[in-house]
């Protein structure tokens, strides 16, 4: 028996034909009662003889390396690529050193989930106004409901502040200061609803910034009392016994009630960050966060207290735009002051970032476009933020589309290094062979040299990851007949860019 869903089978084994029928009863029953709005971003585990896994199109599944008991060290890479909230806030790629492993993409769940206390995160502030992103999946703490602790070391003389947001935006945790030049931050699995966060890292103070590495180690905190009893009646076999029915109409009571908990522990943590503020910094004005946003965009100068309140109070969806409008003309300018030292002042021209290789310049010759190629080249993180930030082609992008382009572009980048410019995603399809009721899977079409080391990889591999994506993207074009990308090309009129939203 088979389920109406495309799905790549990451066992060869065969599924039990009375949990596939419950199933997809299941998800047609969510589907009709709008509790699913979209099967692409979920991802279904089956009951089964053997471990079987099905996955929907849209959801990475996380690298298994987490489950080592060995010390995993993860160091930036790219500082470019976790510039971008939405690369975060979606799950798109980042790039990291990993030690022992090379190269690989990932998210700070790796280190969530270990047992090693000897696993952390290096990163780099490397600016008065940088900015670092970081998705943090705590699917592993569901059933435990532990907070997670984030320790935070800093260079000597530095203030970074380390802030974390729910999958809404809502600020739901800044890191305390601890006295030693390191600070904490709760991740609140213990009442929040979420399990997908983003934390951000920033300067405090962006006139008295202090450059460098910072270091973060994850640990996990006390498990509710609640979840204690609960799994201690489950140990003994007192929990009471229910039909599926039952358990369904508890299952919405439980969801009820989790989104009750989780807005009244959002507004009683911003309540008591707002009455630890000194007097002085307690806005008392009239305006919500969203309007004194607003006042800032329109260019008022706000007061430290109304940045202090943003702080607690304030969307970062919202937040964001500020800093998305910055970054935008800090660029022109710097663009600007490249060109005019040129004498290209008066110059309008095409400019189109490819997924491999430097950048074009249509509009220009000789010297000329070669000069600005290489600029652009050489800033080309810059440029290409700056674009999935402002692009009308990204903004009409669903979340799930836009994790899928941001897997594209890596991957692309990934086999156009592999092939030297030759094939990319589009030229791959998964090949699939059946004998019996198993069905064995490839990725077919890649470069000969990583043919092997993809299909073959495993999840310690640093090919697992690439390997994921590439069966993410190509299920996707299964579904839907085609792949989301995106294409990072604007034009230049003498004073800004042209070509982004207005």
């Amino acid at each position: 028996m088979s389920i109406n869903l495309p799905s790549k089978v990451y066992s060869t084994y065969e599924l039990q034909a009375p949990s596939l029928s419950h199933l997809q009863k299941s998800v047609d029953r969510a589907v009709k009662e709008g509790r699913v709005s979209r099967l692409t971003d979920r991802v279904l585990q089956l009951p089964r003889k053997k471990q079987t896994c099905v996955q929907i199109p849209g959801q990475r599944l996380q690298s298994k390396m987490k489950d080592l008991n060995e010390a995993v060290v993860l160091t930036e890479k790219n500082d470019g690529a976790n510039d971008v909230y939405r690369n975060a806030a979606t799950g798109a790629t980042q790039i990291a050193d990993i030690d022992r492993y090379s190269q690989g993409t990932f998210d700070l769940s790796l280190l969530v989930a270990g047992r090693n206390a000897d696993s952390y995160f290096s990163g780099t502030m490397n600016s008065p106004c940088d900015v670092d992103y970081f998705h943090v999946d705590t699917s592993s703490q569901i059933l435990s409901r532990r907070p997670v602790i984030v320790n935070m070391e800093m260079p000597e003389g530095a203030d970074y502040d380390l802030v974390v947001y729910d999958d809404q935006g809502n600020q739901v945790g800044m890191a305390v200061s601890n006295g030693d030049g390191t600070k904490t931050l709760t991740i609140p699995c213990d009442w929040s609803g979420c399990r997908n966060f983003v934390i951000k890292i920033s300067q405090h103070d962006s006139d008295n910034s202090v450059e460098g590495n910072y270091k973060l180690t994850f640990s996990q905190g006390d498990m509710p009392q609640e979840t204690v009893e609960w799994l201690e009646r489950l140990k003994e076999g007192t929990a009471v016994q229910t039909t599926p029915e039952e358990r369904y109409e508890m299952g919405l009571a439980a969801k009820e009630k989790r989104e009750a908990a989780n807005a009244e522990g959002i507004n009683r943590l911003h309540q008591k960050q707002y009455e630890e503020l000194p007097e002085e910094l307690k806005y008392k004005g009239a305006m919500s966060a969203s309007e004194l946003l607003e006042e800032e965009k329109n260019g008022k100068i706000l007061s430290e207290a109304e940045g202090a309140y943003i702080a607690i109070y304030g969307n970062q969806n919202e937040i964001y735009q500020e800093e998305v409008l910055k970054r935008k003309q800090g660029l022109e300018q710097e663009f600007a002051d490249f060109l005019e030292s040129m004498g290209l002042s008066d110059k309008s021209f095409e400019i189109y970032l490819p997924p491999f290789g430097n950048a074009q310049i249509s509009g220009l010759y000789g010297d000329e476009k070669k000069a600005v190629e290489d600029y652009v080249t050489a800033h080309r993180d810059s440029f290409q933020n700056v674009y999935l930030e402002n692009s009308g082609e990204t903004e009409a992008m669903t979340d799930c589309q836009y994790r899928i382009a941001g897997y594209v572009a890596e991957c692309n980048r990934f086999l156009g290094k592999a092939s030297d410019g030759k094939i990319s995603v589009e030229d791959l399809s998964i090949k699939r062979e059946q004998t019996g009721k198993i069905v064995n899977e490839e990725i077919a079409g890649l470069p000969y040299k990583v043919a092997s080391l993809i299909n073959g990889a495993d999840s310690t591999s640093s090919f697992f990851d690439y390997q994921q994506m590439l069966y993410d993207i190509l299920q996707y074009k299964e579904v839907y007949g085609e792949i989301p990308e995106y294409h990072v090309n604007f034009g230049w009129n003498g004073n800004e860019l042209t070509g982004l939203k207005a």
